[in-house]
């Protein structure tokens, strides 16, 4: 059994930590959610550092079975898989909306 959290900048999920009896592993989500995450940081003018990093959060701990290697891989390819689309555009405007 493994216990995990996804990183998410705002919505968009860009890596996977998880953790055993054992030790720790994290994995990155694909190239293509950090591009997601760059369109819609420069769309919603998040260009200070502290503004970008603050969009950052920890979803909530789970735990599902299989080593920390195991969970984080399969948490990823999940992810993966669900978001073909990443709507970065609706990021973009939660994120201005918030700042209003």
């Amino acid at each position: 059994m493994a216990s995990y959290q996804v990183l998410y900048w705002h919505t968009i999920p860009v890596q996977v930590r998880a953790q055993d009896e054992n030790g720790r592993a994290s994995k990155e989500m694909p190239k293509r959610f950090m591009g997601a995450v760059e369109k819609a940081s420069m769309e919603a003018g998040l260009t200070d550092d502290d503004a970008y990093l603050n969009v950052y959060r920890w979803g909530e701990q789970q735990e599902r079975e299989g080593s920390a290697g195991e969970v984080a891989e399969a948490v990823v390819a999940e992810l993966d898989a669900e978001q073909q689309e990443i709507d970065w555009r609706q990021a973009v405007a939660e994120l201005k909306a918030q700042s209003d």
